[in-house]
This record gives C-alpha cells, sequence and structure tokens, in this order.
C-alpha cells in the first residue's frame, strides 16, 4: 500500500510539473508563431479585395479566423496567468515572459517601429524569431522564483501612478478616442476635429506636459509590474499587470513612430492619413502595414481594460460592493471592445455617411 501511495504521489508531482512547464512553454510558443497569423491575415484580406460576388466568403472567413488567431496569445498568456500557483513551481519564476507574451500585438509593432527609426530596410521578424525562440527555451528550464515582500514605497507609486493616469484620461485620451470615432463620418470629420483638439494638446505647455505624463506612465508602470507580475490576486488584478504592459509597449511604439519617426525624422503630419498608412498604400497594403490591425485593437482594448481595472481598485477603496464593481469594470471592458471595433472599422473604411 505504501509503495502505491508513493507512485500516486511520484504520478501527480509528474503531472503538476508538466502542467506547469506546458502553461509556461505555451505562451512564448504563440508569440513566435504570430507573425503567420498577420501574415494569414494579410494574404486573406488581399483575396477579398480581388474576389467578388459568393468569391468573398471563403476570403471572408479567413480573415476573420486569422485575425481571431492573433488575439490567442493574448488570451492564452492570460489564462495561464490566472492558474494558481503550485507550492515550489519551478517555472513560476517565468511569469514575466508569459506577461510579455500577452502583449505579443503591443511588442511586434514596437519592433517595427524600432527597425523604422533606424531607417533598416531588413526583416524584422527574423529577429523576432530569434528573441521569441529563446525565451521559449528560458521558460522550458523554468527557473523557481521565492515571492519578495512589497517595498512600502509601492502603495505611494501606485496612488500617482493612478493619478496621472487620471489626469492623461481627462486632457488627453477621452478626446483622442473620440477623434478617431468621429473618422466613422468621414476622413474630413477627423481632420475637422483634430484640427480644432490640436489646439489644446499641441499647446506649447501642454503637449510636453502630456508627453511627460505618459513617460511617468511607463517608468512607473515597468516598477509596478516588476513588483506585482508574482503577486497571488484575483483575475482583475492580474489582467491589470498585464494589460498595463501592454500599454505599455503600445507607449512605446506610438510614441517613438509619431514624435521620433514622423515628426522628428521625416516631418510629418500624424494625422489621420499616417495613421491608416495611406502614404504606403494603406492599412492592408502590405503585411507591414497589417500588423496594425491587431495591434490598434488590442492596445485600445488594453488601454481601457488597464484604466477600468484600475478604477476597480480605487471604488473597493471607497467601500463599494466587490460584485458591482466588477460588473461595472466588465461592462466598461466590453464598450471598450466597441470603441476598438468601432475605431478599427473607421481605419478601414467603414463610413456611417
Amino acid at each position: 500500500m505504501t509503495d502505491i501511495n508513493e507512485r500516486r504521489v511520484v504520478a501527480a508531482e509528474t503531472g503538476a510539473l508538466s502542467s506547469a512547464r506546458l502553461a509556461a512553454v505555451l505562451p512564448p510558443v504563440l508569440a513566435l508563431l504570430y507573425p503567420w497569423s498577420v501574415w494569414c491575415f494579410y494574404i486573406s484580406t488581399t483575396a477579398v479585395r480581388e474576389s467578388s460576388g459568393r468569391a468573398m466568403a471563403l476570403p471572408l472567413i479567413a480573415s476573420a479566423v486569422s485575425l481571431a488567431l492573433s488575439a490567442t496569445p493574448t488570451i492564452v498568456s492570460y489564462l495561464m496567468l490566472v492558474r494558481p500557483i503550485e507550492r515550489n513551481d519551478r517555472f513560476v519564476g517565468t511569469r514575466w515572459i508569459t506577461y510579455l507574451a500577452f502583449a505579443t500585438p503591443a511588442f511586434y509593432t514596437a519592433e517595427r517601429v524600432f527597425f523604422a527609426m533606424f531607417r533598416s530596410p531588413a526583416d524584422d521578424r527574423y529577429l523576432w524569431t530569434l528573441i521569441w525562440a529563446v525565451l521559449v527555451v528560458v521558460a522550458a528550464i523554468g527557473r523557481p522564483h521565492r515571492l519578495a515582500r512589497q517595498p512600502s514605497w509601492a502603495g505611494q507609486l501606485r496612488v500617482m501612478h493612478g493619478v496621472a493616469a487620471a489626469s492623461i484620461v481627462v486632457a488627453f485620451l477621452i478626446a483622442h478616442f473620440g477623434n478617431h470615432l468621429a473618422a466613422l463620418f468621414g476622413t474630413q470629420a477627423h481632420v475637422d476635429v483634430q484640427d480644432a483638439l490640436r489646439l489644446w494638446y499641441r499647446n506649447y505647455v501642454i503637449e510636453p506636459a502630456i508627453v511627460a505624463l505618459f513617460l511617468f506612465q511607463v517608468a512607473s508602470g515597468v516598477t509596478l509590474a516588476s513588483i506585482y507580475q508574482y503577486a497571488q490576486g484575483d483575475r482583475f488584478r492580474t489582467l491589470q499587470v498585464a494589460t498595463g504592459i501592454g500599454v505599455m509597449a503600445f507607449l512605446l511604439a506610438h510614441m517613438t513612430v509619431i514624435l521620433i519617426v514622423a515628426r522628428a525624422q521625416y516631418d510629418l503630419n500624424t494625422n489621420w492619413l499616417f495613421a491608416t498608412s495611406v502614404r504606403t498604400g494603406g492599412i492592408l497594403s502590405n503585411a507591414n502595414n497589417a500588423r496594425q490591425v491587431p495591434y490598434y485593437l488590442f492596445a485600445t482594448m488594453a488601454t481601457i481594460g488597464h484604466l477600468a481595472c484600475g478604477l476597480r481598485i480605487v471604488l473597493l477603496g471607497y467601500g463599494w460592493r466587490v460584485a458591482a464593481v466588477n460588473r461595472l469594470a466588465i461592462g466598461i471592458m466590453c464598450a471598450g471592445a466597441v470603441v476598438a471595433a468601432a475605431i478599427m472599422a473607421a481605419m478601414m473604411g467603414l463610413r456611417l455617411s
């Protein structure tokens, strides 16, 4: 009987080890394969434009499937992050790789932006493959991690991070999203709204302040993510950290392409025509541009999701019921998905009038 019990214990430990290894390795493997889903999306949308009538059905389905596949690194990474951490799990030390895989769409575009900044004609997918192949190996080997005590100043930094986020929402983000949604009524509508808004956020005082707030968000966000990445919290706290890393990657890509590549290097007007890649043939004109579709969808949803999770923490601190704030956060995130889809539809040419 003792031998049977020992074999059962060994089998359970072996099963838990295999499960933990799979949870660590699967996200970076999906991130490694991500460029293929973007390429398939580009090829299928090209086939849609070249087809008509019933012949469009198959390419349309392929476009939808490939776009859905581009979300798998994010979805699977989140599911792996919310798994309970087993005691003595030697793979818990590679959770940071899973968090990076969650933000795959943002990092993939960020890589292309940095290649453009250095004016490199090389195919960035080779570097992407090399980086994620290494991360797959690191995740497969694993690394134990002992939960460290949170520094005493972490709470104060989190408050400052939240105040800065609220300032960005009020001073810039609401108007920025509204500006993009205006494109549903025509390109000129977007341009008119943007010209009016630029009187505010292109002001010599306001613009540097907004940029400084964004840089502070990146720096403080990286610090907070490093502190909380191993903390055992609820699903919303895990999502808050994951979306925070996604927003950080998006901000690095977006600020670099706008402030450095477009405005400093090429002196371009970063208006709607720039955002939709009209200068290079359109957002679906090539595989490099096509990566912007899942990128913008992810960035918008991650930003709104991160804000929703932050608001949830604030409301819980004021004594709101958990069930109520959870429903509110989910509602905001669902609204964020609608906003993201509407903005992307406008970028791809949908017009309401």
